[in-house]
């Protein structure tokens, strides 16, 4: 293997050795772990021979090795194989020119590729964001090249997922997110809500709304101050308890609050054990839960001190159902 890595980076090894030992080559490629061609800085030689390869899957390895030139990644995006230019449409190397031109490539997996390519130019976006596909118009909602007046047209999208990434975009227009909280779908509303511009006294409002997926928008909205917080933490849905819980934000009197307090399901419990404000005495008290993820998150928590930790790890043992090691 060392000796092949070798050969891979030595320049004077011709495209004629490899085509005249074509067999030869071949067997050794064949038993070499697949990572080797993808991080290996692959001479032209190398590169020429195996993007003609007929090997598939040598061929779709190399698709995906970052060092490869121009001359290599035009002749991999003619391949007629759709798994190989799956590959290079994931690439980082290849060029915005080349997405641009994968955009339009039969292959719902190539163009799927170039949707989520962090260099995807935006004459691609564009283009994708029209895709039949819902995936593929999902990954350009997200993309940080999406052009605005895109982001725009896709908070219209008849499928709700794409809308729900548009309202997670960080550049979404303000004025297209206050449409969006007000939209047919529960995860979209949720998702307008935690928009972090959102003006202060539109949070205060949607923390009293008697829709749960907007007051859990605003729960978890990093934006959302410690006093509105202490006030949703009075609600009566635990899955909104949670969401105060685990928020940075939440005062730790509320913690030790809620710490205190029993519910019909361990969440609640859970992201206390996890928030990393949770004082050392309330993890001490957690520490002899009967829920394992509660234990576990206590074992992990930097404030729980050696004894808790202790604890914590002999009423793991303990919780644990009987047949688990077995």
């Amino acid at each position: 293997m060392e000796n092949l890595s070798r050969d891979f980076n030595d320049p004077n090894v011709a495209l004629s050795t490899l085509q005249e030992n074509h067999e030869w080559f071949t067997n050794i490629c064949r038993h070499c772990p697949g990572n080797v061609f993808i991080d290996q800085n692959l001479q032209p030689a190398w590169q020429n021979w195996l993007a003609r390869h007929p090997n598939q899957q040598l061929r779709q390895a190399i698709a995906r090795n970052p060092s490869l030139l121009p001359d290599t990644i035009t002749l991999l995006a003619r391949d007629d194989n759709a798994n190989i230019r799956s590959s290079l449409a994931s690439n980082p190397s290849t060029s915005s020119d080349l997405l641009h031109h994968l955009a339009t490539d039969p292959s719902r997996n190539v163009r799927l590729g170039v949707a989520g390519h962090p260099h995807a130019p935006a004459e691609a976006l564009i283009c994708l964001a029209t895709d039949h596909d819902w995936a593929i118009r999902s990954r350009v909602a997200c993309h940080m090249s999406t052009p605005i007046e895109v982001l725009v047209n896709l908070a219209k999208d008849t499928d709700e997922r794409v809308r729900r990434y548009v309202a997670e975009h960080p550049n979404i227009p303000l004025e297209v997110v206050l449409q969006l909280l007000d939209n047919s779908d529960k995860l979209v509303r949720q998702a307008a809500a935690q928009y972090p511009k959102l003006p202060m006294d539109l949070l205060e409002e949607l923390a009293t709304s008697p829709d749960y997926f907007l007051r859990s928008g605003v729960a978890s909205n990093p934006q959302t101050s410690a006093e509105l917080l202490i006030q949703l933490s009075y609600d009566e849905d635990t899955g909104i308890l949670d969401d105060v819980a685990k928020h940075p934000n939440t005062p730790v009197e509320v913690l030790v609050w809620l710490a205190s307090r029993s519910y019909k399901y361990d969440t609640v419990h859970l992201q206390i054990a996890k928030n990393r404000k949770t004082p050392s005495d309330v993890l001490a008290q957690l520490a002899h839960h009967t829920c394992t993820g509660v234990l576990y998150e206590v074992r992990q928590n930097p404030n729980a001190s050696k004894e808790t930790r202790e604890i914590a790890f002999e009423n793991y043992k303990t919780n644990l159902p009987p047949d688990f090691m077995t």
